[in-house]
């Protein structure tokens, strides 16, 4: 019998736009087909169900080191000055022990961001995304 272990989450490694990003302590992702029920005329139950537009979003929690510019530093958001010239980020999660992308967003764009200050701890922050187009290990 194959042996099954579980995915945790020192073993992994976060990459914005080809870089390590080794400030975040959790993503989060939903995805979606969109499906929607096809009913008939005078018919209370669903026909069928079809996919429509299929979506990805999520969120990662990280911190914000000193002099790192946050996360328009690292390209995940533009500054203020700049916001007309939003551009998409690429996201990628690997298993480091197995080599193994569990998730692949080539293009994705920050949301919004939220920042909490608590004395004697770190400043500590979470961005909201969406993106086009989604690949995992499959």
């Amino acid at each position: 019998m194959p042996r099954v272990e579980s995915q945790k989450g020192p073993d992994f490694t976060i990459h914005i736009n080809g870089e390590i990003f080794g400030v975040s302590s959790e993503v989060r992702w939903r995805t979606s087909t969109g499906a929607k029920a096809i009913r008939g005329i005078d018919v209370m139950i669903p026909q069928e169900i079809a996919p429509t537009i299929a979506h990805i979003s999520g969120s990662m929690n990280c911190y914000r080191l000193q002099d790192s510019a946050g996360i328009e530093g690292a390209g995940i958001a533009p500054v203020e000055a700049h916001m007309s010239r939003t551009r998409y980020f690429s996201i990628q999660v690997t298993n480091r022990v197995t080599d193994t992308v569990i998730l692949s967003i080539p293009k994705a764009m920050c949301g919004e961001q939220e920042w909490t200050l608590i004395a004697n701890r770190l400043l500590a922050g979470s961005f909201t995304f969406e993106g086009i187009g989604w690949s995992n290990e499959f």
